[in-house]
């Protein structure tokens, strides 16, 4: 009985020796703040904004965590901006990829998420904090560090890589219908694929093209079910099986056919205005390489939820999902990736609260120029956000367009122009050089291009014209300049010659270059 009662307090003792012990140890681990990092140190850094990106953002800011979200310079949203039409989102019965990436975007924001139109460049996962290198201005090398960072980089859509496409890319050469489809109206087009995505691009292209040819490698499509057999009774749609493009052929205005490989040696020649590409992606994860573990296909591999091969890097959506690629799976890997981040900052004792946001410092950004720099503009405090440069960054206080404040900053920028004669009149009255933005009004990247367009109308209104073409009433100036595809600038001398053209989304520095061959 006794050696009993002794156990008993023996255990006692060694029980409040324990909690003795964890009491003194949680009192001596150092509670980690902003002092005790790099300058330009984020708790959490987000590579990426589409679904599942923002997603992450959304928990991460709301539950407290400080969060900057690297959109890249591209047209934001990835390839779910450039769906037309999302109907299995919960919530939603039927919108636009690209509106459900503003509604995201603005959920974000509205807690407080930090967005900066950069590129990251590479990646140091080796020690922490994690270093983070994106491009800064003037193309630029500019440093931030993460004590936790998301990888939603995404896939980019696969190419042919045949003589012509580099050349005809924009001019009749696409990979997305809902941007170009309406610059081929009844027009011949070829879709090259067999799986989903191609059935998606002949869904939107069939309403506005006379013919589709669809071009299959294999003996059959990969694509099943209703839409296949719906496709497949299409009177517009003509299915070559067995058929692979070898070359693409074109004169000054675009496309005007391609050169196939038919099997046994045998080629044919079809003519067509368009080649829509739909053959697959690849996760963008080449900057990784030497950073995180990835498979054989270039997916970052899980080791344990989202997280990566390194502990507190976790990776989520078309980057390492190579089952689902559905924009809520990367959305519930985005929620996931985000609890595991503050799970992994609370382990590190990380005090969230100390930390505040400013848009990352760089000394490479001209202070003297006033378009590429501005003051300061300290915001209220409940926002905590500083703003450097102008233009490049959304937040909580600071999202829409500033109000004009002077009647000339409310005139119009850029003149309107509907047809050829137009815009030569326009060029002959001014005796300047001219830039022309050929935009649609359902093109996500145009709407992203809008306010970097207005700035340099603006900063160049003595020097340049700008001038702007919708597509939906300037069809004729389009089919004249061979415009077939969303956004595009031509940028013409003063004599009305055109000296350079950009298709697609375009940064501040090199459109800069492409002014500089006009003045």
């Amino acid at each position: 009985m006794n050696i009993f009662v002794i156990l008993i307090f023996l255990g006692l003792g060694a029980f409040v020796s324990v909690l003795a012990f964890k009491k003194f140890y949680k009192s001596s681990v150092q509670v980690l703040g902003a002092k005790d990092f790099p300058k330009n140190t984020y708790p959490c850094v987000v590579v990426g904004g589409g679904a599942g990106g923002l997603t992450s953002a959304i928990y991460l800011t709301q539950l407290g965590c400080k969060t900057l979200v690297l959109r890249g310079q591209g047209a934001p949203g990835g390839a779910l901006a450039k769906t037309n039409s999302v109907q299995n989102w919960p919530g939603e019965i039927n919108i636009t990829g690209a509106s459900l990436i503003e509604k995201l975007n603005e959920h974000a924001l509205s807690f407080g998420a930090l967005m900066l139109n950069r590129d990251a460049v590479s990646f140091n996962f080796k020690s922490w904090p994690f270093e983070i290198t994106f491009t800064g201005e003037n193309k630029t090398s500019q440093k931030i560090y993460a004590l936790s960072c998301i990888v939603a980089t995404g896939a980019s859509a696969n190419r042919l890589d045949v003589p012509g496409e580099s050349e005809y890319w924009g001019r009749g050469v696409t990979n997305c219908a809902i941007c170009d489809a309406p610059m081929f109206k009844n027009q011949e087009v070829a879709v090259v694929g067999g799986g989903d995505a191609a059935v998606t691009e002949i869904e939107l292209l069939s309403p506005v093209v006379s013919k589709i040819y669809l071009l299959v490698r294999g003996k059959q499509l990969r694509a099943k079910g209703s839409r296949v057999e719906k496709l497949l009774k299409n009177p517009k749609v003509e299915v070559m099986y067995s058929s692979s493009i070898k070359e693409i052929l074109g004169d000054a205005l675009g496309v005007h056919s391609v050169k196939l490989d038919v099997g046994d040696g045998q080629e044919k020649s079809l003519p067509v205005s368009g080649v829509f590409l739909a053959i697959g992606s690849r996760p963008n994860t080449k900057m990784f390489e030497n950073q995180l573990q990835l498979n054989a296909n270039g997916s970052v591999v899980l080791h344990n939820g989202q997280q990566s091969s390194v502990k507190g890097v976790y990776a989520i959506g078309d980057v390492s999902d190579e089952k689902y690629r559905q924009a809520i799976t990367a959305a519930g890997s985005g929620c996931a990736a985000a609890l595991q981040a503050l799970e992994f900052l609370a382990e590190k004792n990380v005090n969230l609260t100390d930390f505040s946001f400013v848009v990352p410092e760089s000394t490479s950004v001209d202070q003297s120029s006033e378009s590429k720099a501005k003051p300061k503009k300290n915001l209220t405090a409940e926002s905590e956000i500083v703003f450097e440069l102008d233009g490049e960054v959304d937040g909580r206080e600071c999202r829409e367009k500033a109000v004009p404040e002077s009647e000339e900053d409310s005139q119009e920028l850029a003149f309107t122009v509907e047809n050829l004669a137009q815009l030569k009149q326009l060029i002959e009255q001014k005796s300047l050089p001219l830039v022309l933005d050929c935009y649609a009004t359902w093109c996500m990247p145009c709407k992203m291009m809008q306010p970097m367009f207005e700035e340099f109308a603006q900063q160049y209104k003595d020097k340049v014209i700008f001038a702007k073409a919708n597509a939906d009433v300037a069809e004729s100036l389009f089919k004249n300049l061979g415009v077939r595809g969303v956004p595009t600038f031509v940028f013409f001398d003063k004599s009305g010659n055109e000296a350079t053209r950009v298709v697609g989304q375009i940064d501040e520095d090199d459109f800069i270059e492409h002014l500089k061959k006009i003045l």
